[in-house]
């Protein structure tokens, strides 16, 4: 390896001279055991003389050379320079360098469509791999687990500007139902290929937790699905110092699981959460008349009970810390409000979350805590992916842009 400095000292008279002064630091170990410092004294072109550190002295290769070094030769101090410099600037700097070189950092990864994606409809899905170092990376599409070739329009990759890359792959096909389509990322800063499924376990949780981590925040990313949770974890960023994230399995309908997740959470982190979104909810959809007795409370026990559970934990924690302040931001659903035909479960635990919210908020103000209700439109998320095409066309018929939300498309704003 050589890390390399060079200094050029210009005169012109009649004609133009360069001087030019080339300082390289050369080394293979890791321990800069082998350091070697060497100095080249160039005129237009041509090696005058030079300096090794093994050898300890200047040397010259024709008559003004040799002049040169003799004159280096005799000035002590220069010469103890010298010597000097295989610690102060080779192995001083190649430590930096070889700390630079060995930094390996993870991708972040998002697979969307880049428009409205549809059934039966030929499709572009994107796979964008962000923030990365070192920069050899591989990015693969699967279907059903199998890679694809064929169907990959293009990839791209850049130069951030700074020091980490990014990679942007398109593939376009038709979207069948019942077929997964994901996009492998393989990078040294990820301990095994990372696969991250268009449209499966890329909900608003997921879209919360990426962005708060983006901000600076630790995350907790709670999830009945372990394994969804612990896929959420891998995407999350570890840019800002202090950042300590953990992905647990948790219950939103149970109580007793709910108050593990938060004794979990003050354990690891000596302090109840400052930040609680209620994300988790579920639909099993029929015609009111249609619908079963269990499928309804199966919905209402998730949605809304679930939401009543966490804030309940979560604001129990602030108080009994002595918090000064705290936010707790449940996700409802415009559905919530206008109803939706064959969700007469769905509508009603959202109306219910909204409702809750209201109340939560009155109750919990005098102790700092603040409670806000999001409600989504039609979001393209898993939950949304088993709705018919027929009921989709109606409802994105009726939105001014024509297609379904982002997860992470509306969710903040500064």
């Amino acid at each position: 390896m050589i890390s390399r400095a060079e200094q050029s000292l210009r005169c012109t008279m009649r004609d133009v001279y360069v001087f030019q002064n080339v300082v390289d630091c050369e080394f293979s170990k890791e321990d800069l055991s082998d350091m070697v410092y060497k100095v080249k004294l160039v005129f237009n072109q041509k090696l005058m003389c030079s300096y090794d550190s093994r050898v300890g002295k200047y040397v010259g290769y024709d008559e003004y050379g040799i002049i040169n070094a003799n004159h280096y030769n005799n000035q002590s101090w220069k010469m103890k320079e010298r010597k000097e410099e295989v610690e102060t600037l080779c192995k001083a700097n190649a430590k930096i360098y070889i700390k630079s070189e060995t930094r390996k950092v993870a991708p972040v990864v998002t697979v969307r469509s880049n428009g409205k994606a549809r059934y039966g409809q030929l499709t572009t899905l994107e796979c964008h791999a962000y923030d990365f170092y070192p920069q050899a990376i591989n990015v693969t599409w699967l279907l059903d687990g199998s890679e694809v070739t064929g169907d990959v329009v293009s990839t791209e990759f850049m130069d951030n500007g700074d020091w980490s890359y990014q990679m942007h792959s398109y593939l376009e096909l038709v979207l069948h139902r019942g077929v997964t389509v994901s996009c492998r990322v393989e990078h040294s800063g990820l301990e095994e290929p990372l696969v991250v499924q268009w449209g499966g376990g890329s909900g608003i949780g997921r879209a919360v937790c990426q962005r708060f981590a983006t901000e600076g925040a630790s995350v907790v990313v709670a999830d009945r699905n372990e394994e969804s949770a612990n896929q959420t974890l891998e995407l999350l960023s570890h840019d800002h110092r202090g950042q300590e994230h953990m992905a647990v399995g948790v219950d939103v309908s149970s109580k007793d699981s709910v108050e593990k997740l938060v004794t979990s959470i003050q354990r690891r982190y000596f302090q109840p959460p400052s930040v609680c979104v209620n994300a988790a909810g579920i639909t099993k959809d029929e015609f009111l008349l249609k619908m079963e007795e269990d499928d309804f409370d199966k919905v209402i026990e998730v949605n809304l009970k679930g939401t009543f559970l966490v804030t309940q934990a979560v604001s129990k924690a602030l108080v009994s810390a002595g918090a000064a302040k705290g936010s707790i931001i449940t996700v409802g659903s415009i559905v919530g409000k206008v109803g939706n035909i064959g969700q007469v479960n769905y509508s009603s635990s959202k109306s219910g979350v909204e409702g809750l919210t209201r109340t939560a908020a009155k109750e919990l103000s005098k102790f700092g805590i603040r409670c806000n209700c999001v409600l989504p439109g039609f979001i393209a998320t898993p939950m949304t992916d088993k709705v018919p095409d027929k009921v989709i066309d109606k409802l994105t018929a009726i939105i001014p842009m024509g297609r379904m939300g982002e997860p992470a498309g509306g969710l903040f704003i500064g």
